[in-house]
C-alpha cells in the first residue's frame, strides 16, 4: 500500500513537473517571438501611451455626469480596468486563438501536440508579454486616480494590486466561458468577439449607467467584477474584499470546470 501511494505521488509529481517545464519553455518562446528592436519598442510604447491617454480623456469627460469631486473614482476605475484586462489579455489571448483557429478550422491536432496538459500549456502557447505593459500602465493610472482623490497610501496601493488581480481573473473567466461555447458549437466562436465588446462596459463606474444597466452588469452578467467592485476596495470594509476575492475565485474555478468538460467532450467527438 505504501509503495502504491508512493508510486502515485511520484507519477503526480512527474506530471506536474512536466507541465511546469512545458509552460516555461512556451513562455521563453513567447518572449523570443515578441522581441522588439529599439525603434519598434519606442513606437509601440508611444502608441500604447496615446491609447491610454485618449481613453483617460474620454473617461474624464464622461465623469462629468458623476457628483462633484468623484472624477478621481472614474480615473481609478479606468486604471483598474486597464490593469485587469491587460493581465487577462496576456494570459487569456489563448482563448481567442483557440476559438478562432483551433475550433473554427478544425485544427485540434495542434492542441493535442501541446503536451502534457493543454489547460496548462495553452495560456503560454499564445502568451502575450507585451500586454503586461498595458497592465502596468493601468496600475499607474489607478495610482494617479488615488493621488487625485488624496487616497494614495501604501495599503491602498496594495489593495489596488489585489483589485487588478481579481479583475483579471474575472475577465479571464469571461473569455474562458466564451471559448467554452465555441467548443459546444463551432458557429458560436463569435462569442469571443461578443465577450471582448462586453467587457468594455466595465471601464466606467457603475453609477454612470442607468439603474437597469447597473442591475444587468451586477447580477446577470457581473461586469462589475472587472473594475468597479475591485476599485471600491479602497474605501469599503473588509467584507467587500472577501466578497470580491470569493466572487473572482468562484468565477475562475467555475469557468475552468466548464471549459475542461467542454474540452473533453470536444476531443471525444473529434
Amino acid at each position: 500500500s505504501g509503495s502504491c501511494c508512493g508510486g502515485d505521488a511520484s507519477r503526480a509529481w512527474m506530471y506536474m513537473e512536466g507541465n511546469v517545464r512545458a509552460a516555461l519553455a512556451l513562455m521563453r518562446a513567447a518572449f523570443r517571438r515578441h522581441r522588439l528592436s529599439a525603434a519598434g519598442f519606442w513606437t509601440w510604447s508611444v502608441s500604447v501611451g496615446l491609447y491610454q491617454l485618449l481613453g483617460l480623456a474620454f473617461v474624464w469627460v464622461a465623469s462629468s455626469r458623476l457628483s462633484a469631486g468623484a472624477e478621481w473614482l472614474a480615473i481609478y476605475v479606468y486604471g483598474v480596468f486597464q490593469g485587469a484586462t491587460g493581465l487577462a489579455y496576456a494570459f487569456g489571448a489563448w482563448t481567442v486563438f483557440f476559438a478562432s483557429r483551433y475550433v473554427r478550422r478544425g485544427e485540434l491536432d495542434a492542441l493535442l501536440l501541446l503536451a502534457p496538459d493543454p489547460r496548462v500549456s495553452l495560456p503560454f502557447a499564445d502568451f502575450e508579454p507585451v500586454e503586461l505593459m498595458g497592465a502596468f500602465a493601468g496600475y499607474a493610472i489607478a495610482l494617479i486616480g488615488l493621488r487625485a482623490g488624496t487616497r494614495l497610501t501604501v495599503p491602498n496601493a496594495a489593495l489596488t494590486l489585489v483589485g487588478v488581480a481579481s479583475g483579471g481573473a474575472a475577465t479571464y473567466s469571461l473569455f474562458m466561458a466564451a471559448a467554452t461555447l465555441s467548443l459546444y458549437a463551432k458557429q458560436s466562436s463569435a462569442a469571443i468577439s461578443f465577450a471582448m465588446d462586453l467587457i468594455l462596459f466595465g471601464q466606467y463606474p457603475m453609477n454612470l449607467y442607468p439603474s437597469a444597466m447597473r442591475t444587468l452588469f451586477t447580477w446577470v452578467i457581473p461586469i462589475v467584477l472587472i473594475a468597479d467592485a475591485p476599485a471600491r476596495l479602497v474605501y469599503a470594509g473588509p467584507g467587500l474584499l472577501a466578497a470580491v476575492l470569493a466572487a473572482a475565485a468562484i468565477a475562475f474555478a467555475g469557468a475552468n470546470v466548464l471549459f475542461k468538460q467542454a474540452l473533453g467532450r470536444f476531443i471525444r467527438h473529434w
